[in-house]
């Protein structure tokens, strides 16, 4: 049976679904962990269930040969290690609205670096769909709310939401050469990033000489409990899903669907009791036309 065609860009929306809801929960987290906590955090639990996991699917250890080990443990290490945490830090400085406009820049440049370094190539029709479904999203993204009011250090937060999108767009690349170029298990491929993104985390808070769980107050069992659901959404759900993705679709494809996590944020906002704005309706429906570009042309 032909594997179904649309598998990568499904699975890219389902991440971003995943995504927009662990987003809402992991701001909660934020007030509690530090970003590096927060990620090693994370990280190190969705380790645990994806090790768990990998295990009761293959039964055992992998053979992974080199080159395929050393490129998906360097795409985690930037994409989850310096990326990750540089999101966190980045919506922590001024909100995770505007962290995740400054994210939008990581389609374009995960195609670019796809075309020169992969050869991947997109149509003009696809490249007119990323267009389309970025415009929408930075349109939504960019429209003031109440939970951008405050003293935020927009600077700062620039600063690490360029990194975050530079960091996803050489991780993501990376993880598609690798998934190209050899037969490794999808689960295991993502214990691998992992791994080099928990081994980044510690670097970074030995250099800032911070502890590796970087919390700021002690958490109440109600916020461990937000972390946990958080994780096994955004972190272990999400991540699969991502791996998908990029093995299934164009590297600049994927990234553009899997960004799309905000336009899932205004249902959920809507049924929390958040007004939605017409502006962001359109926005939405201009995005959701983008992603159709994507699917037919495909």
């Amino acid at each position: 049976m032909d594997t179904f065609i649309y598998l990568g860009e499904t699975a890219a929306l389902t991440g971003a679904a995943l995504w927009a809801i662990s987003s809402l929960l992991f701001e909660r987290s934020g007030k509690v962990f530090t970003a590096n906590g927060l990620n090693f955090f994370k990280s190190s639990i969705a380790l645990i269930l994806l090790l768990i996991t990998a295990l009761i699917q293959t039964g055992g250890l992998p053979h992974v040969d080199s080159m395929t080990f050393i490129m998906l443990f360097v795409s985690g290490i930037i994409g989850i290690g310096l990326g990750d945490t540089a999101y966190f830090e980045s919506m922590q400085h001024m909100g995770p609205r505007r962290a995740l406009l400054v994210g939008i820049l990581s389609p374009p440049l995960t195609a670019i670096i796809a075309w020169f370094s992969l050869n991947e190539g997109l149509a003009l029709i696809s490249w007119i769909g990323i267009a389309i479904t970025m415009g929408g999203v930075a349109w939504v993204v960019s429209e003031k709310s109440r939970r951008d009011e405050g003293d935020h250090r927009l600077g700062l937060g620039v600063m690490f939401g360029s990194i975050y999108a530079i960091g996803q767009a050489l991780g993501t690349v990376m993880t598609r050469m690798a998934l190209l170029e050899s037969d490794v298990n999808l689960i295991w491929s993502v214990v691998i990033r992992i791994l080099g993104g928990i081994l980044m985390i510690v670097c970074m808070a030995l250099f800032r000489r911070q502890s590796v769980f970087g919390l700021k107050i002690k958490p109440s069992a109600n916020i461990l409990k937000i972390s946990l659901l958080a994780t096994f959404m955004g972190a272990y759900l999400a991540m699969i899903c991502q791996q998908v993705a990029i093995k299934f679709t164009h590297a600049g494809i994927a990234q553009t669907l899997l960004m799309s996590s905000h336009l899932f944020l205004l249902p959920l906002g809507r049924i929390s009791g958040e007004k939605i704005s017409w502006r962001a309706i359109l926005g939405a429906l201009i995005a959701m036309g983008g992603i159709a570009v994507l699917f037919l042309m495909r």
